[in-house]
């Protein structure tokens, strides 16, 4: 294994099931981040919609941050699906050993 620095005492099925577990939490911690930045957007949206409801923010203003959050939205929440797919994999090779 590349870059992998268990000892060689392991067997092969043991250093196979080490790879899949650091692989599964290195995803899920990717995971998380993917995440908090989905709310972070969703937040800001939502702040500039009060502003909007205010008075404070032009409707041209609204509809471009609103149009710019969709749009990363929508890209973090297709990385999420392939980590999730990905994780599917670990988990399903974890199980396998």
């Amino acid at each position: 294994m590349l870059g992998n620095n268990r000892p060689s005492c392991l067997t092969g099925e043991e250093q196979d099931r080490d790879y899949w577990l650091e692989r599964k939490s290195k995803i899920e911690r990717i995971q998380r981040g993917i995440q908090q930045n989905i709310n972070d957007l969703e937040k800001s949206y939502f702040i500039t919609f009060m502003d909007r409801v205010k008075g404070v923010v032009s409707e041209a203003e609204y509809r471009a941050v609103k149009k710019d959050v969709r749009k990363k939205i929508t890209y973090y929440q297709k990385k999420l699906k392939i980590m999730n797919y990905e994780r599917k994999i670990c988990c399903d090779n974890i199980e396998k050993d």
